[in-house]
């Protein structure tokens, strides 16, 4: 983990991040450790204080999910970015049977009811970090998209579920029922690649960011017969919500800033307002003693 100077906190509250990627012996993916790789370099240029964790076992993945979600306090960023398999898929724990987006650890499990013994919610891994009273979140899964349970057992949908966010933004590689193109060649998966040429962009609204991404992904997927089309779901309460603000700029006063400035302003006034009574009185007063 690396901590950022002090110095460079002027301008925004502390942000905090983990980039994850998983890749399997049955289905590997060849980009995602370099996805990983340099989304953390990328977020640490931005300030984050930000960790990576390349091809973890489950008790790794679990872990770490715990150490980021207790990392985050009131008024900071969190960002979670994770590359390697996901599954939609409905599993039954304790004769209950619920549907959720998976993020899947280094091995695959048989069955999709194995799945909470190899794979983190995402659900619930976004309402762990929402209840920290964030300033806002943003959970980023470039997965694949396809069911990457074995063949016997198709019970896992054709991508992740739409998700349903409470000041924070969720944003997926690609739209749901699509598969990501995986490459040939190059270092880094088409989304991040695109995502990896814009977050650095100082200043830039959140939702602008994604909104960029989303078309220099499609257009370069244009010629795939299906252009890939990046998913957001997102509930943000803050105009201008950036993961790297501008010099100078801020985030907007907390309510613990709001309320002693608009205390302070009204007992100003209210000095003011006796200043004045005051002088009226004691010029009344005065033109009483000359009569």
């Amino acid at each position: 983990r690396v901590c950022p100077a002090a110095g460079t906190l002027a301008w925004a509250r502390a942000r905090r991040s983990w980039s994850v990627s998983t890749s399997t012996q049955e289905t590997p993916l060849r980009c995602c450790v370099n996805d990983a790789t340099d989304m953390h370099a990328a977020l640490q240029r931005m300030n984050f204080e930000s960790t990576l964790l390349v091809n973890p076992d489950f008790h790794a993945l679990m872990q770490a999910t715990r150490a980021f979600v207790a990392s985050l306090h009131p008024g900071d960023i969190g960002f979670f970015y994770f590359a390697g398999h996901g599954a939609e898929a409905a599993v039954r724990q304790a004769g209950v049977c619920t549907s959720s987006n998976w993020l899947i650890a280094r091995d695959m499990p048989d069955h999709r009811d194995d799945l909470p013994q190899f794979a983190i919610d995402a659900h619930n891994l976004l309402a762990e970090m929402e209840a920290r009273r964030t300033r806002f979140n943003a959970l980023v899964l470039d997965c694949c998209r396809d069911d990457p349970l074995p063949s016997g057992d198709r019970s896992a949908r054709g991508g992740l579920a739409s998700m349903d966010p409470k000041g924070s933004l969720v944003a997926f590689g690609c739209a749901r029922g699509q598969t990501t193109a995986e490459r040939r060649s190059g270092r880094n998966g088409i989304f991040t690649e695109h995502l990896l040429a814009h977050i650095e962009e100082r200043g830039l609204d959140i939702n602008n960011l994604f909104i960029r991404v989303g078309k220099a992904v499609e257009e370069a997927t244009r010629g795939l017969g299906r252009p890939m089309v990046p998913y957001v779901n997102h509930s943000l309460r803050e105009e201008g919500a950036s993961l790297f603000p501008a010099p100078g700029s801020g985030p907007p006063p907390s309510r613990q800033q709001v309320a002693p400035a608009a205390m302070a302003r009204q007992q100003d006034e209210q000095a003011r307002a006796e200043a004045v009574e005051r002088s009226q009185r004691e010029a009344a007063e005065e033109r009483r003693l000359r009569a």
